[in-house]
């Protein structure tokens, strides 16, 4: 399911309403889930069962900017977010499928990654 303002507003309404204690978690499982996406649809990842055909030079420049990202949430997201089990891997998965990306000879299809 791609990210929209409906889901936007439903992760707002869950998240203001902290009926359960790990509703806080949402938000930041809610943007692993759009890098993946984001990653997904810049490598073609979906169109075929194939290695994505990226030339190295967008390749690069795609896997430096998801690293960006990447690195952003692992230095602003909060300790408590880091101890959550299916956060650390959905990043972790994340991290692989950005980092292969830059090597043409590693890609294989994230599906499963998160």
């Amino acid at each position: 399911m791609k990210y929209n303002q409906h889901i936007r507003s439903c992760v707002q309404h869950v998240t203001d309403g902290g009926l359960a204690e790990s509703d806080h978690l949402i938000p930041y499982l809610i943007r692993l889930r759009q890098i993946s996406d984001e990653a997904n649809q810049a490598f073609n990842y979906d169109s075929t069962p194939n290695v994505s055909q990226l030339d190295s030079v967008r390749a690069e420049i795609l896997g430096r900017a998801f690293e960006q990202q990447l690195d952003h949430i692992e230095t602003n997201f909060p300790q408590e977010v880091w101890e959550n089990c299916e956060f650390n891997s959905g990043f972790c998965g994340i991290l692989r499928l950005t980092s292969a990306s830059t090597n043409q000879d590693e890609l294989s299809s994230p599906a499963n990654l998160y």
